[in-house]
């Protein structure tokens, strides 16, 4: 699989990257973010842009959308993120 490349910092503040005929628009990790989900953002931000996470998971690309399941212990999971925000899971 190719290898993402960096597109541009939109005026949001979301960067854009590309792989392929694929643009994904990404959110930057917070400066003032802990370091465990800066950790967590980074790895989940790699993952998604290499199309594969250490856990297994793989990106699955559709007309629809996109999905990367991760593993239920993956700190780059849904779970993880939600609960190092504050959220409920």
């Amino acid at each position: 699989m190719r290898a993402a490349e960096f597109v541009s910092t939109l005026p949001s503040g979301m960067e854009a990257w590309r792989r392929g005929r694929v643009l994904f628009v990404v959110p930057t990790i917070p400066d003032d973010a802990r370091p465990e989900l800066k950790d967590a953002l980074s790895l989940r931000r790699r993952a998604l842009l290499a199309g594969e996470c250490p856990c297994g998971a793989r990106l699955v690309l559709s007309a629809a959308g996109f999905l990367m399941a991760h593993a239920d212990d993956c700190p780059a999971g849904d779970e993880s993120i939600k609960r190092l925000l504050g959220g409920e899971s």
